[in-house]
């Protein structure tokens, strides 16, 4: 299911003009895109492929946000998943390369 709402997203056009794309078919502005965009493309440039470094967004997003960052991640092509029980405690991981499951062992969350 959330691949195909990546698909989705990454397929739907956004708006011609004023700095937000069509809130009927993704719920976030360009700016915000922008600014998710922005600390992944850093990340991804301070982190080489074979890098084992995660970056870890902060808890209490909501899920609008970190189904954005899912989107932007995708983009990217970075390995992305979201981590945490609770709505309050949930949050998004990134990497290079995936490490879902090294991560979940070490935090002893690997079903």
């Amino acid at each position: 299911a959330d691949i195909q709402l990546t698909v989705d997203h990454l397929l739907r056009p956004a708006a011609s003009s004023g700095g937000t794309v069509d809130l009927n078919s993704i719920d976030w502005t360009a700016q915000e895109e922008g600014e998710i965009r922005k600390r992944l493309e850093d990340f991804k440039i301070e982190n080489p492929p074979e890098s084992d470094s995660v970056f870890v967004f902060p808890t209490r997003m909501g899920g609008r946000k970190r189904k954005l960052i899912h989107f932007v991640a995708a983009s990217l092509e970075l390995a992305h998943w979201s981590h945490g029980d609770k709505d309050s405690q949930k949050t998004v991981a990134v990497s290079r390369r995936g490490r879902r499951r090294r991560l979940q062992q070490q935090e002893g969350t690997c079903e």
